[in-house]
């Protein structure tokens, strides 16, 4: 791999959301928490303002759907 090809460091606010998320059990999260590897994040909004930054992870009410 070249430095291009290099997946950039996660900031701060990004490894906070993924541990709050990975905190809540669903299917698969084991694998993404052991494997230690995710190939992406999507954040959408549920209103008409798009997402512009990251909350912080205190703000983020993980819970699986059921």
């Amino acid at each position: 791999m070249t430095g291009g090809d290099m997946p950039r460091p996660l900031s701060d606010i990004e490894r906070g959301v993924i541990a709050r998320m990975l905190a809540v059990p669903f299917p698969g999260r084991d694998e993404l928490d052991g494997e230690g590897y995710l190939s992406c994040l999507e954040v959408y909004s549920i209103g008409d303002e798009p997402v512009r930054r990251l909350p912080p992870a205190e703000q983020i009410n993980a819970r699986p759907q059921g």
